[in-house]
């Protein structure tokens, strides 16, 4: 087993932040004011937040152009943000939270981590 200071530093249980959050109805705006983008081979672009999954394109270079996707950005509009900034925190842990699971997560990462649980079983 390993020792309890070496687990303190990989993070926390998903059961603890599942008690913190389940109580967290918060929501967040999560455009930054300095973003960084990734862009695929096809031209698609992400907010360099998490994965690269449908719900978080801002919209197509070629198709949409620019000034779409930095518009989409600033106002949210991805699903993933638009989740993030209406949908309080306590509701994405319950439907898509373990209470009971010890993996080992940073609280950030955790959010992200529901956040994609919740986008992923919604559409």
């Amino acid at each position: 087993m390993l020792p309890l200071e070496f687990c303190e530093d990989l993070g926390e249980t998903e059961k603890a932040l599942y008690d913190e959050l389940i109580n967290d109805y918060s929501t967040c705006n999560l455009a930054l004011e300095n973003p960084v983008f990734y862009i695929s081979k096809d031209f698609d672009v992400y907010p360099n937040y998490t994965q690269i999954s449908s719900w978080w394109c801002l919209g197509n270079l070629h198709k949409d152009g620019i000034e779409k996707i930095i518009s989409n950005y600033i106002n949210n509009n991805s699903i993933a943000q638009k989740v993030r900034l209406t949908v309080p925190l306590s509701e994405m842990v319950r439907s898509c939270g373990n209470p009971l699971s010890l993996r080992l997560f940073e609280r950030e990462d955790y959010i992200m981590y529901i956040l994609n649980q919740y986008c992923k079983h919604r559409g």
